[in-house]
């Protein structure tokens, strides 16, 4: 059986059989506490919400936000560079906070011309605003872009946009305007579990987007899975995995795809990877009673 798999001395990478995973930060992103809500009405999620950062030393502000980390992986693999998710872009608040992927690709000695292919988890905006340069020209030249085809078709459907709330709406458009340059380079999957590339496949996660889609990688013996946004904050639904979010396109869905990926983790002892875990983003999850632990993986 190999060993443990480590992050790499002095870097946020970690070798995952002949593959080479590199963490790129992206900044912070603002939250609501009022995003969060329990399908159980008698629990007070605020107060318990509130009460978590504040054992963990994350402010909330004025108006009621609080930061979670946000990132990107790189991928070194076969000669190829394959970037997961693109960031915000800088898009999003709190402003001049977040969009710092491109630096961090930069810091790992790669250009976005360097990028041959882009998986995408999901659409949102702080996944897929990285896409755009600063002046909305498309930021990856030779990227192709592979999206679950489900998601492709959610955001791209106006009688979907037009049944969420308005303040919704953004996230269709944001979707459709980062996407558009990449329309002739775009290879659409199927929702179920396949493998895209040797030693990468792809794992439906769906509930937090209709598409939401997870990757493992597989090499060597060693495996690692980057699973998106199965979680935002490790302080919050770690402890309450039975939480959604009111940007959780399928709420129900997306609270058992969430338990029963945990504990696919934490039974297999799979190593796991998100979007927005803290530094390096990369760890183990544990069962804790009924709910869960994340632990940080060392250097």
């Amino acid at each position: 059986m190999p060993d443990e798999p480590r992050l790499i001395a002095g870097r946020s990478s970690i070798a995952i059989g002949d593959a080479l995973i590199t963490v790129l930060d992206d900044g912070l992103l603002d939250v609501p506490v009022q995003a969060y809500q329990s399908a159980d009405k008698s629990v007070d999620v605020e107060t318990l919400e509130r009460q978590l950062l504040a054992d963990h030393d994350v402010a909330v502000d004025e108006s009621a936000n609080f930061v979670v980390p946000g990132c990107s992986f790189v991928i070194g693999f076969g000669g190829n560079n394959i970037l997961i998710d693109a960031g915000s872009g800088g898009r999003l608040p709190p402003m001049n906070d977040n969009g710092l992927m491109i630096n961090s690709l930069g810091a790992a000695g790669l250009l976005p011309p360097d990028i041959d292919l882009i998986l995408m988890t999901h659409l949102h905006p702080d996944h897929v605003g990285g896409l755009l340069t600063g002046s909305d020209h498309r930021q990856f030249q030779n990227a192709q872009l592979m999206v679950c085809e489900a998601e492709w078709n959610y955001w791209h459907s106006d009688s979907e946009r037009a049944r969420v709330p308005d303040f919704l709406h953004g996230i269709f458009d944001g979707a459709r305007q980062a996407t558009a340059p990449y329309r002739g380079d775009v290879k659409l999957f199927s929702a179920q579990l396949q493998e895209l590339l040797p030693s990468i496949s792809a794992v439906p996660l769906a509930g937090h987007t209709p598409g939401h889609t997870g990757f493992l990688i597989e090499s060597q013996g060693d495996k690692l899975l980057i699973w998106g946004d199965i979680i935002h904050s490790e302080f919050l639904e770690f402890a309450h995995p039975d939480w959604s979010m009111v940007f959780d396109v399928d709420p129900a869905q997306a609270i058992q795809t969430r338990v029963e990926t945990m504990t696919w983790a934490a039974t297999e002892d799979l190593l796991v990877a998100g979007m927005h875990l803290g530094s390096p983003a990369i760890g183990h999850v544990r069962l804790d009673g009924e709910a869960f632990a994340f632990v940080p993986l060392a250097g």
